[in-house]
């Protein structure tokens, strides 16, 4: 028996890309009309890929009906799901494809039938290795745990087994979380210089919108009578979501009697009874859709005040469903779990309840209800997190970007980055390591091959292929003994067979094996955090860390500063600064009530508490309309006219710094000064102390204000009088951080490696 092929619609209508055109042949184990997360997520990226000027093959079981036709998509049925059959047609199709062929698995273990156990699909994929192809992984293996029945067990063992055949083959793996990333690595899949991993996540298979009107008369009928608030999920009900969503709904309808439940998804009738059958009172308040058209998903998730939408691993970008409701910009309660990971954890896209117990979720969902301003932020956030992380379009240029990056020319030089850490969620994150994962980003834009090793996981929405280095040896980084001392001499034996340039970032100055050219970065300089230093122990570890900068400096092939005050120090004269994430750090509407910003820590160089006492003292009794927001480690003492915040994420943070009127930072020493860059991304006057950092980015004057400390606070109060003066600096600092774009630092730095590679030295060291 042969496949069948059903042709693509020959509709002219459809407006293609101007790009490179590709060929993708794309195994499915679902595939429209058959129902569930995988079939959309590969009905859609087929189509956006076919739009984008690509030629689209996909090949899928059989299902009741004929397959849903896309412009530009050619579908080919098998003869059966996935049996002996089907493997023979399908292993024949796919070994006489082209060479240039893109061929793209959608590998979910326990959706190619056989009892979830199909190693002979796994054996097909790992026939294919010499070819290679992409692996789209969606799950690993189902999880082995004590407790859980013996099939499940067995299933879990297979999978790892499966995994492993099927990972053999694969030269790009496209992981939704970095979960994923972790089990793959465990298994002994992990990337190798011949097989990188890449984050995709996973985008709303619903529409992104909804039609007002829709969406009015829902409310309208759901809220007649005296009812005011909307609580509803999205899903397919399976064990885990009906077990938990029983008793937390009951809670949330409990609680308040005008509050209504609406159940969006298939089988949502199914929990709807079993509530009704022990709560009979509260059955009119709970409506189920079961299944319906995607745009009628989105209006009446558009309809909802809160989704309540819990998982057994946690929010995810793996969770179509989720997503469907941050790209509608909806507040979402939902649990943190092993897959819960950036951006999540950094950017408030969602809010966590204290545990996944349905009285956590309930309290969540009560607080949110009574939270009209924060319900709105938090959908606002929500929007913006999906539109810079999550989109389907992003997740298909991540796709055709990362082919353009491996098909790299000879001026192209292949960069191994190391920084001990990378951004993490849930942990105060540094300039530096943020700084990486930045860059590292915009040279892969560039087409720049890059490889980041590291202590810890990438983040989700990593671009270049990521090295975990040492992952059982958490000491390493968590001490000073391990990252100051062990660590650079374990940095000897860094595999660099694969890289032509090693771009150091910290933490190298005993690494004296060096095969490759290797760049060291300096963010600033230890003698100038000893000589502002307020502690002894400190000040003496500054000193000697001076010291190990200088040998640094001598071992690397060039070295490249900051900012002028390093390049001075170290006797370079190459400069190349920190950048600016232009889609973060943006203009926007400023707060009604004067609002003065603080970003930073309570001790120490950055002055926190010193900035606070000002305020109190000069600032406050002079203009009681005035807010300090003050965003630190640590909580100040108690004022009217002081709001603290502990560090929030990167979404909250960025519509803090857009909003203030005057970001005030008085810190004695900066390298470069990125706080007072984002500030001027956002369009916000800079008052800063006349430190290194802060003078060569404000030009002495000419982007912001410097003031010595005497004349601080009447400085304050000066910018919070003088709209006019404010308008000027804001444009004009505005301005000055374009040129800080990480596009052109990307740029600067490709040319350093084409340098180092060819045998110059850029740094002009002296």
């Amino acid at each position: 028996m042969t496949a069948v092929a059903v042709e693509p619609e020959r509709a002219a209508a459809v407006e293609r890309v101007p790009s490179v055109s590709r060929r993708w042949c794309i195994v499915t184990c679902e595939y429209p009309p058959l129902a569930g997360g995988v079939s959309d997520h590969t009905r859609l990226l087929a189509g956006a890929l076919a739009a984008a000027g690509d030629t689209v093959d996909v090949w899928c079981p059989p299902a009741p009906s004929a397959p849903t036709t896309t412009p530009g998509v050619t579908v080919h049925v098998l003869p059966s799901h996935f049996g002996r059959d089907a493997l023979r047609v399908l292993g024949r199709a796919l070994r006489a494809l082209p060479p240039d062929t893109r061929l793209l698995v959608q590998y979910v273990p326990t959706g190619y039938g056989w009892r979830m156990m199909n190693v002979p699909f796994a054996l097909l994929l790992f026939s294919l290795r010499r070819r290679g192809f992409d692996l789209y992984v969606h799950e690993v293996a189902m999880p082995v745990r004590r407790g859980q029945s013996v099939r499940r067990n067995v299933a879990g063992v297979v999978h790892g087994m499966m995994a492993w055949l099927a990972t053999r083959g694969a030269r790009r793996m496209f992981v939704t979380i970095p979960e994923w990333r972790r089990r793959l690595e465990w298994l002994g899949a992990g990337a190798t210089a011949t097989r990188a991993i890449v984050d995709v996540p996973i985008p709303s298979n619903v529409p992104d919108h909804a039609d007002p009107a829709r969406v009015d008369a829902i409310r309208r009928r759901l809220l007649a009578g005296a009812r005011r608030s909307i609580v509803g999920h999205f899903g397919t009900f399976g064990r885990f979501h009906a077990a938990l969503l029983d008793p937390t709904l009951e809670r949330v309808l409990s609680d308040d009697a005008s509050r209504v439940v609406l159940l969006i998804g298939r089988n949502g009738s199914a929990l709807r009874e079993a509530i009704a059958a022990r709560r009979p009172e509260l059955a009119e308040r709970i409506v189920a859709t079961d299944g319906i058209a995607p745009d009628e998903v989105s209006a009446h998730l558009a309809a909802c005040d809160v989704l309540l939408q819990p998982y057994d691993d946690g929010a995810s970008a793996r969770r179509s469903s989720l997503m469907a409701c941050l790209a509608l910009g909806r507040a979402v309660v939902s649990n943190r779990g092993v897959a819960t990971a950036a951006p999540f954890t950094n950017e408030g896209a969602v809010a966590f309840a204290d545990s996944s117990e349905p009285v956590a979720l309930a309290s969540a969902v009560s607080a949110l209800l009574g939270d009209a301003p924060r319900r709105a932020a938090l959908g606002a956030d929500a929007r913006d997190v999906y539109e810079r992380h999550f989109a389907l379009a992003r997740g298909v240029t991540l796709l055709r970007d990362d082919m353009r990056a491996t098909a790299r020319t000879a001026s192209e030089p292949r960069v191994l980055m190391f920084h001990t850490t990378l951004p993490e969620p849930g942990r105060k994150l540094g300039g530096v390591e943020v700084a990486v994962h930045r860059l590292s980003n915009a040279l892969v834009q560039l087409g720049v091959p890059v490889t980041v090793a590291s202590l810890t996981d990438a983040p989700a929405d990593a671009r270049y292929a990521h090295r975990r280095l040492f992952a059982r040896r958490g000491w390493l980084r968590d001490t000073r003994l391990g990252r100051l001392v062990a660590l650079p001499a374990l940095l000897n034996g860094l595999d660099t067979s694969d890289a032509d340039v090693v771009h150091f970032h910290g933490d190298d100055w005993f690494t004296v094996r060096r095969p490759r050219p290797t760049v060291r970065t300096l963010y600033g300089t230890a003698l100038r955090e000893a000589q502002h230093a307020t502690r002894p122990q400190r000040k003496a570890l500054q000193y000697l860390l001076f010291g190990a900068e200088r040998l640094s400096k001598r071992l690397a092939t060039t070295t490249v500063a900051l900012g002028g005050d390093v390049a001075e120090v170290h006797r370079l004269t190459q400069v190349i600064g920190c950048g600016v994430d232009d889609a973060v750090f943006m203009p926007g509407t400023k707060s009604a009530r004067p609002r003065v910003l603080y970003v930073g820590l309570w001790e120490g160089r950055k002055r926190g508490r010193w900035l606070y006492e000002q305020f109190v003292q000069h600032v406050a009794p002079a203009r009681p309309d005035v807010e300090l927001h003050f965003i630190a480690d640590r909580e100040p003492p108690a004022h009217a006219q002081v709001r603290y915040e502990h560090f929030p994420s990167d979404a909250a943070l960025a519509r803090a710094y857009r909003e203030a009127w005057v970001f005030a930072l008085p810190s004695t020493y900066e390298g470069f000064g990125i706080p007072y860059l984002e500030s001027m991304a956002s369009g916000t006057t800079v008052l800063a102390t006349p430190n290194p950092g802060a003078s060569e980015l404000l030009a002495d004057g000419r982007f912001g204000v410097l003031s010595d400390d005497a004349s601080y606070a009447s400085a304050l109060l000066a910018l919070l009088d003088d709209s006019e003066r404010r308008a000027r600096f804001e444009a004009a600092g505005l301005a000055r951080s374009r040129a800080y774009a990480w596009s052109e630092i990307a740029r600067a730095y490709r040319d350093v490696y084409v340098g180092v590679t060819k045998g110059a030295d850029p740094s002009g060291a002296r």
